[in-house]
């Protein structure tokens, strides 16, 4: 967050700005992670319906920062306060559905026999996956712009959501040993989770 809003403009943004500016965002997380649990909104709202909801959050808070980058990049100027906005409708989309729904989501999905590796597996993924957006954002970032850069995620985004409304069944109080039979019917886990 800090680098986010310092690379809205370095000469109008100070870095004691842009950490409370990052403080804002942090807060933001926190708040919506507190009140995710609090409120036992996974449970209420469903797995499927959190999920889609959270992409689509997630969707307004990128095309917000798209927006702030574009015009700073394009007209000069600096447009820090939606900036922050963006990531502050961003962390909160995040917080309660795509931070911990696939954690959740990844440990109930698969077969009994295959749960074990299946999990490492995607858990690895994930933690690859997570590893080289971190450490290519800012080379993106400074090679095709830092508008860009969020469309790219924002096309991902569209992706998950896509993908997500087609193939996710709600899981919430189903038995763990009924949740197959919502993937029988499922082309693409049919036929690969048969022992």
């Amino acid at each position: 967050a800090v680098v986010s809003t310092q690379s809205t403009g370095a000469h109008k943004t100070t870095t004691s700005q842009a950490i409370w500016f990052g403080a804002i965002v942090a807060f933001v997380n926190c708040t919506a992670t507190i009140f995710t649990l609090l409120t036992n909104l996974i449970e209420k709202a469903g797995r499927r319906l959190l999920i889609l909801l959270s992409l689509l959050v997630m969707i307004v808070g990128l095309s917000m920062l798209i927006v702030s980058f574009y015009y700073q990049e394009q007209h000069d100027n600096t447009l820090t306060w939606l900036t922050v906005v963006g990531l502050c409708v961003y962390v909160a989309g995040f917080a309660p559905g795509m931070g911990p729904l696939p954690w959740a989501i990844n440990s109930e999905i698969y077969p009994m026999w295959c749960r074990s590796v299946a999990v490492a597996v995607t858990t690895t993924t994930n933690w690859v996956f997570n590893s080289i957006v971190s450490l290519t954002f800012l080379s993106i970032a400074s090679a095709v712009g830092t508008y860009h850069a969020f469309f790219i995620y924002l096309v991902a985004c569209f992706a998950a959501f896509g993908y997500f409304a087609t193939f996710l069944p709600e899981t919430r109080r189903i038995p763990l040993e009924r949740i197959q039979n919502l993937f029988n019917d499922r082309l693409v886990f049919s036929s690969c989770c048969e022992p």
